[in-house]
Formats: structure tokens, sequence, C-alpha cells
């Protein structure tokens, strides 16, 4: 009965669809090549669960597991916002402030002069598909991030480090699934002088901003002493 139900959407632009039970958060739109009839593509949003992947993963100082969920996304919930015929959500994750929104992985540290990439991703767990991202480096020139759908590579790593524990008392992660809301740059950090910089990132849709730090270290270049 999908088409007949997507008819009955159509006629009702202003409808969202929230649903559950896929313990990951993404918004995903159906548009005409998924068979949707209407004008506008009808949005539905898959919402995050407060226990994350059921609860599973390492256990922090208070006994309760991180629960991770697959795409990469921490245990949260959300809060609908309706005025007149607009809405939008907001998320929030378990016991976090409400400006954590993101996460970013990048290398902890590089050699001053190197040429090794810097890549750095960033998952914006509420951002729409059509968010603008921007990533700098201490007070450096803005660089477009684009947006990418694979695994979240900060899930993966937690993952494979508890694999590794061998025989542990709580439930183990899920696999890692593909993330819907990831953002990527590569650039060069080879001109930085060494010390501490700080990556900013800023992200902007049609309904909110959102700004995530995170540093990286320039390391000085051994020193080749001759024999």
């Amino acid at each position: 009965e999908r088409e007949e139900f997507y008819r009955i959407l159509a006629d009702h632009p202003r409808s969202a669809t929230l649903a559950a039970h896929t313990h990951r958060h993404y918004h995903h739109l159906l548009d005409e090549d998924e068979g949707f009839p209407g004008d506008i593509p009808h949005h539905m949003v898959s919402i995050g669960a407060i226990c994350g992947s059921w609860w599973s993963g390492a256990p922090d100082e208070f006994g309760i597991p991180h629960s991770t969920m697959a795409d990469g996304t921490p245990t949260c919930y959300t809060r609908l916002h309706i005025t007149g015929s607009d809405w939008k959500l907001s998320w929030q994750g378990a016991r976090r402030p409400a400006e954590f929104q993101m996460h970013i992985d990048a290398p902890q540290a590089i050699t001053e002069g190197s040429d090794e990439p810097l890549r750095v991703t960033a998952n914006i767990y509420n951002a729409l598909p059509s968010a603008e991202v921007k990533m700098r480096i201490g007070e450096g020139e803005w660089i477009e991030m684009s947006r990418t759908v694979r695994k979240d590579s900060v899930r993966v790593a937690v993952t494979e480090r508890e694999r590794e524990l061998g025989t542990v008392p709580w439930r183990r992660l899920d696999e890692p699934y593909q993330s819907e809301h990831l953002w990527e740059a590569v650039t060069n950090a080879g001109t930085l002088d060494t010390g501490v910089h700080t990556i900013e990132i800023v992200a902007r849709d049609s309904w909110w901003d959102y700004k995530g730090y995170r540093q990286v270290y320039i390391r000085k270049r051994p020193v080749s002493i001759p024999e």
C-alpha cells in the first residue's frame, strides 16, 4: 500500500514522518526517484535512541555503556518544535551539554613541514543533508567540507578496540553502519608553526547553526645528528 500512502502524504505538503527502530539518527527526503508523487520531497527522520545501540559497548565510570549507535551518533533524544505550519527538530545528546552537536575525527599530531595530508571528518548528528559546512585551522582560510556517506571512522575504531579485549562482561557493539551526516575536507598542515592549533568547524542548515572544535599538534621535525 506504499503508493496509496504516498498519494495521501502528497496532498499534505507540510507533513513529516518521525520514525524509529533503526537505532540511527538521520534525515531522508522521499522524492520522485522513490515514487513519491508530491511537488516537494517528503521529510522523514529516523530518530536516534536514548539506549543508543541497545546499551552495548564498554561502560563508563558510572557503569553506563557508551552505546554509540552504528552510524556514530551518541545516545540521544530529540525535541519537536512547531510554529504554525513550520517545524524543526533539535537533537540532544544524553548527559551532554546542548552545544555538543558533532564529533570531529582528525590526526592528533603532524610533523612540521610534512606533506602528509590532514583529513578532517565531522559527524554532525542532526544536520540536514543540504547543510553548508566549513572548517579552518587557527586563523587560516575557511575550507568547504563535502558531505560523504560511509561508516564513521570513530565508531569503526571504537568497535575494533573493544573487539581486541577478548571476553567481556558487557554486551558488544553491533557492526558499524554507513552514516548519513558526515562532512569531510583534506588540507595540508605542513605550513603551520609548531604547537597546538584549533580545528574549528561551522555548519548551517535551514534549521540550526552548529559549531565544533578539536586540537591538532604540530610537532618539530626530528633533527638528524651526523655520526
